[in-house]
């Protein structure tokens, strides 16, 4: 089925998150959407090694416990929280990355295919006001969680340190070399751009959580609109006909919303 053919307010903030992700390297949710496709290939090797990347700066944090041995108590608490934290989060990008094609399958019957037998506006609307206020707020606060650390660390730099967010195996965070350096602002932003990924799956996991919500609000709106066809300029058995067929479809709405 094709977004576009078929498109609703919905439909459109899942093509931008869709895009959002795609092009920070999350596997693509919806393959109808028009993405550059002869980039397609190219992402996907970029993708993992992205991935390997990640992979490879979680070791070096891990590492760090056993390299790292002249750190403040906020380096050592810091070196725990991301210790632990990173590893979690790398989860949701091998999670989004195992079930892509289920985030799929799960958006098209959610967003488009339960939509177009009944979909009331006014809910839609209140959803998507939700799901953008909360991408907004999440945004915001990771936004100012790695700014915080990069404002601490160059203090610890005015103060005659080096700026170091992030502690690795390497550099030593007493070493002032060139390459030192040049490896911290290289693992800034390899720690930036996980963040970000991050940012992109937690938006999508929230804006379908709310979609799956809607949908059941929507089917409850479905089931009171049926007592208008008592009101219709019919026959009775054709009323009672028409209900009963009504009736049945939203139960199966509410079967599929359920799987």
């Amino acid at each position: 089925m094709s977004v576009e053919a078929e498109m609703n307010d919905f439909t459109k903030i899942f093509i931008k998150i869709n895009k959002f992700g795609y092009y920070l390297g999350l596997p693509p949710m919806w393959k109808e959407t028009a993405l550059a496709e002869q980039l397609l290939p190219l992402q996907h090797f970029l993708r993992i090694g992205l991935n390997l990347i990640t992979v490879v700066f979680i070791l070096m944090e891990w590492f760090s416990y056993y390299t790292q041995v002249n750190l403040s108590k906020k380096q050592h608490k810091d070196q725990l929280i991301f210790a632990i934290s990173h590893p979690l989060l790398l989860l949701n990008v091998i999670n989004v990355e195992m079930y892509s094609s289920k985030i799929e399958e799960l958006l098209n019957e959610m967003i488009i295919s339960l939509k177009l037998i009944y979909n009331d506006k006014e809910l839609e609307r209140e959803a998507i006001r939700k799901s953008k206020i909360f991408s907004a707020v999440f945004c915001a606060i990771m936004v100012f969680a790695f700014l915080s650390y990069c404002i601490d660390a160059t203090q610890v730099v005015i103060g005659g340190g080096t700026f170091t967010t992030i502690i690795t195996s390497w550099p030593d965070v007493h070493d002032y070399s060139l390459m030192a350096n040049i490896a911290r602002v290289l693992t800034n932003l390899v720690w930036f751009h996980f963040l970000v990924r991050i940012s992109g799956i937690y938006i999508l996991v929230n804006s379908a959580t709310i979609s799956v919500s809607q949908q059941f609000t929507n089917l409850q709106s479905y089931f009171y609109s049926l007592h208008a066809i008592f009101e219709e300029h019919i026959p009775q058995n054709e009323k009672e006909e028409k209900y009963e067929q009504a009736l049945i479809l939203g139960i199966q709405m509410h079967v599929r919303t359920l799987w």
